[in-house]
């Protein structure tokens, strides 16, 4: 008989550093969901996920929460090095040695002793590097003197980095795709080439000028170097991209730090031709013999032909000719609110994006606006989008052309991450947020972007069958899924008292913090029996 249990997040996190999860019982519908054919024999668990996003702002500017380590039966941590020191063991001694006995056990063993802690018969000793940590752990534990090991984990304050610009707080589209998240791993690098072809960029602005490269920004209108932008457009874009963060003034751009290179294929009324347009795909990729500096990672297109029928085929060939250089290239999907992608944007080559609109603490919604249709990748905040306008204003925009730049940056900070180009997409898509029942929809592609589980590339979650040791777990059982499946089994489950954790571990360091999504049973009686779990993983925050 199948025995179903749903489980809801908790927010608090108790003594023993494990995370509860309420547990009431369900309806057996739920067994139907699971395909009934092909059983595994023996004893399993199944288990449903879901994942509910918290969309308060209030969340940007909480503190990090405490920290679990995961460990397997072996004692062994089962978590990214990262999160501890290479070159440092902890040993638990066999009470009673005294200080010089325990020092002149670990040196027998080849280990230097760094300090000793009577109160709990542990000593730290240095080993050379993780390698030889992690072996010298499983050794360590053969001594009859010995009663564990452990790596020296590294405990720190995860704060949201939060920037001090004395206009965030209007910046809506930040909390929503998780920005001060990402922003705690990286705020970009001037190694990454955004080009903004638009109306050019005001780069005598504050918030700007020290991003741009004038001596590779070029006017394809005029024909000329002189890329100043006199219509706000292209300005506001920049803005989104790159607006230097933490200065205390102004906004902060999805990136803060980059290079921007001004490519202005747009008049000062707004209008550009495909000539000017191609040309400007062509220089920023470095295929012309007027060539930039350098060329540009990322290129953004904020804006598009009305006529979703008519193929741009200069456009085109330009568009494959930049992608074939292995250039990213991010647009607009247009302002007509009817089915049918606008080009550029409708390309293969491009990543497509659509606009959202806020929704007070709940989830976005996608703007009336927003063109849709199968071309879509994913969707990001367009409506009232707070950024920067020329001779060093502020003010709001909306529409699709605010939405691409802030895909255009999150590309940027994950390729400063070391995430390879030709991933970009995949992952944007693999982590975006879902805005509905559907994986995919032509309204909002694979969802709304998420910056801090592309930034660490989190596409995972870990499914853990374990028993509370101390800070820890002994884990029987860990795998993983898809972070767009629904379903798993758990085959060969023994009879006994444990847990089941839901986990996305964003940072993949072995810690919950704040961000990351977690549900669990809390501990369950496993007998003779099959048993269905619904997890509801909820967004913690401490």
């Amino acid at each position: 008989m199948k025995k179903n249990t749903k489980l809801f997040a908790l927010a608090a996190l108790l003594f023993s550093f494990i995370f509860i999860i309420s547990a009431c019982s369900s309806s057996s519908s739920l067994s139907e969901e699971i395909d009934s054919t092909n059983k595994p024999e023996g004893t399993y668990i199944e288990g449903i996920i879901s994942i509910n996003h918290d969309f308060s702002s209030s969340t940007t500017t909480t503190e990090t929460s405490s920290v679990s380590s995961l460990s397997n039966s072996s004692g062994i941590n089962n978590v990214n090095t990262e999160s501890q020191s290479e070159n440092e063991m902890i040993i638990h001694l066999n009470s009673g040695l005294s200080k010089s006995e325990a020092i002149d056990k670990v040196e027998e063993m080849g280990y230097r002793a760094l300090d000793f802690m009577p109160e709990l018969d542990a000593i730290l000793v240095e080993v050379p590097d993780n390698g030889a940590r992690v072996s010298a752990m499983s050794s360590a534990e053969s001594s009859s003197d010995i009663r564990s090991s452990q790596p020296n984990h590294i405990f720190t304050t995860q704060d949201y980095v939060i920037p001090n610009d004395d206009n965030f707080s209007r910046q809506w589209a930040a909390s929503a795709i998780k920005l001060p998240q990402a922003w705690r791993q990286t705020t970009g690098s001037d190694r990454v080439r955004v080009a903004v072809l638009d109306t050019g960029i005001d780069y005598n602005h504050p918030e700007l000028a020290d991003f741009i490269d004038k001596d590779s920004s070029y006017n394809f209108i005029d024909n000329n170097s002189d890329a100043m932008d006199y219509n706000n457009h292209g300005t506001h874009v920049a803005g989104i991209i790159s607006a230097k963060g933490d200065n205390g003034n102004g906004t902060a751009g999805v990136m803060w730090e980059s290079e921007l290179m001004a490519v202005k294929v747009l008049g000062d009324d707004g209008n550009g031709s495909e000539w000017s347009l191609a040309q400007g795909i062509l220089y920023a990729a470095g295929l012309l013999d007027n060539q930039p500096r350098q060329t540009a990672d990322i290129i953004n297109l904020s804006l598009g032909m009305s006529d979703p029928n008519h193929v741009p085929k200069t456009l085109e060939r330009a568009i494959e000719r930049a992608a074939a250089e292995g250039i990213i290239i991010v647009a607009a999907s247009g302002n007509n609110g009817s089915r049918g992608v606008i080009y550029p944007a409708a390309f293969p080559e491009v990543i497509a994006v659509g606009a959202l609109e806020e929704n007070g603490s709940d989830m976005p919604g996608v703007a009336s606006y927003s063109n849709y249709g199968p071309e879509i990748d994913v969707t990001a905040p367009g409506s009232l989008i707070y950024s920067t306008l020329v001779d060093d204003k502020f003010g709001y925009m909306s529409g699709t052309s605010m939405a691409a730049p802030h895909v255009s940056g999150l590309a940027g900070l994950m390729l400063s991450e070391g995430i390879r180009a030709r991933d970009v997409r995949s992952l944007l898509q693999d982590t975006a947020i879902k805005l509905g029942n559907d994986d995919y929809s032509e309204s909002y592609g694979y969802g709304m972007i998420n910056s801090y589980k592309s930034v660490y590339q989190a596409n995972k979650i870990n499914i853990i069958l374990g028993n509370e040791n101390g800070d820890g777990y002994d884990i029987i059982s860990k795998t993983k899924v898809d972070l767009n499946q629904s379903k798993f089994i758990i085959e060969d489950v023994p009879s006994g008292e444990y847990e089941v954790i839901a986990w996305i571990d964003i940072r993949d360091n072995g810690k919950l913090e704040n961000g990351d999504y977690f549900a669990s049973t809390g501990k369950v009686n496993i007998e003779s029996d099959d048993y269905l779990f619904e997890f509801v993983l909820e967004e913690y925050y401490k």
